[in-house]
């Protein structure tokens, strides 16, 4: 199962990354697939997309920009493949 702790350590290679939240169910608290992931600085996350496929625990992620609205920090979302 991935965790906050195992996606912090595998994107603090490309550089500090200011938040990591897992999105899990809200009535059994298991996990749904998928988590975002917030760094210091867009760049960041132009690298990181660079390689849009991550392997993490043995499972290969999907990372996409997050499009949100508004002023929203520089993120990426997760989803399993």
């Amino acid at each position: 199962q991935t965790t906050e702790e195992t996606l912090r350590y595998h994107f603090e290679q490309y550089d500090e990354v200011v938040s990591v939240e897992v999105v899990r169910d809200r009535n059994t608290g298991d996990p749904r697939g998928f988590a975002f992931v917030v760094f210091k600085s867009n760049e960041t996350v132009d690298l990181i997309l660079k390689n849009k496929l991550h392997k993490i625990n043995h499972k290969i992620v999907d990372a996409k920009r997050v499009q949100l609205r508004g002023v929203a920090p520089p993120s990426i979302h997760l989803g399993g493949r």
